[in-house]
């Protein structure tokens, strides 16, 4: 859950600027005071025993999380009409203990006390189901004014080339640099780490199976992460199967579809790793599924029980 939080806060402070602001003659940060809150509310407040992802997305002028919830009203929270509510006193007072929190009720106070930094309109918040937060930044959003570089067009390329899954060498390859560890520092990972590629086994980063994939998400940055605590993954959504000549793939329905393509990227994938790649399918679920693949002769399971894996069967 801490590495959760930290992550979230670096990828806020990433990718959203922090601008000037004075209260008296001290110069805060507003970026930290509103984003400390709405993150803290994402882990703290959660209804841990729903399986609807958590969800932080920037967009160009605003930034709005969704996150299950076990509401104590319905509608939109402001200073005026909110009362604070502990979902779950005991993440929220470790929280406060490891000075990630402050007291009850801070985060609707300062969320709605620095929004002026970033925009004319105060923040939205909605409980429901699924609590929701939808903060402003057209202020900010009008104040950068990006310029195409030589490494912008790099990247563009790089995304293109992998709309279908690469591996660390071909992408390499296609960009023409000689040294590994320069293109794994400067240009990989960076990538990685704003969400602009994917990867296919997320939960085994350095796998030597691992892959590399873009992700077209109309301008929005999405960050990708699996808080520790949490039931459920945020997924990683494989690519669409697209039938190649050969390919036995008829009166499959999605499910079977998407299944059958994890195992086309991931050869010699185990069971055990499966879930974490596909949303909200259990276990058990995803061994009747592969039976099935198996008794339509599209895959077949190679080595051992305890080291063996999947791999598409050979026609």
């Amino acid at each position: 859950m801490i590495e959760s939080y930290e992550r979230l806060m670096a990828f806020i402070q990433k990718h959203l600027p922090d601008p000037f602001y004075l209260e008296g003659d001290q110069r805060i940060s507003p970026r930290e005071r509103m984003f400390r809150e709405v993150i803290s509310n994402i882990l703290i407040h959660r209804e841990y025993l729903n399986h609807y992802p958590a969800k932080l997305v920037i967009e160009s002028d605003r930034v709005f999380t969704e996150n299950a919830n076990r509401p104590h009203g319905y509608g939109v929270i402001t200073p005026t009409n909110f009362s604070p509510f502990p979902k779950n006193p005991v993440i929220a007072r470790f929280f406060r203990e490891i000075g990630r929190a402050d007291e009850l009720g801070s985060g609707v106070r300062n969320l709605f006390k620095y929004y002026h930094a970033f925009s004319d309109a105060p923040p939205e918040l909605i409980e429901g189901d699924i609590f929701k937060i939808v903060v402003d930044v057209s202020k900010i959003a009008r104040q950068v004014t990006p310029q195409a570089t030589p490494q912008d067009e790099r990247i563009k390329r790089i995304l293109a080339f992998c709309e279908e899954p690469r591996s660390r060498e071909e992408i390499q390859k296609f960009t023409g640099l000689k040294d590994r560890k320069y293109f794994r520092r400067n240009i990989l990972n960076p990538l990685v780490e704003k969400g602009l590629l994917l990867l296919t086994i997320p939960e085994k980063p350095n796998s030597p199976n691992q892959k590399y994939y873009s992700k077209k998400n109309n301008g929005k940055i999405i960050p990708h992460f699996t808080p520790r605590v949490t039931p459920q993954a945020t997924p990683q959504a494989p690519p669409q199967v697209t039938p190649q000549a050969g390919e036995k793939i008829e009166g499959l329905n999605e499910e079977l579809k998407q299944l059958l393509e994890i195992i086309k990227i991931n050869p010699g994938i185990q069971v055990k790793d499966i879930p974490a790649l596909l949303a909200n399918r259990s276990l058990k679920t995803i061994e009747r599924q592969l039976k099935v693949l198996k008794e339509k002769s599209l895959i077949e399971r190679r080595g051992s029980r305890k080291t063996g894996g999947y791999y598409l069967k050979e026609n």
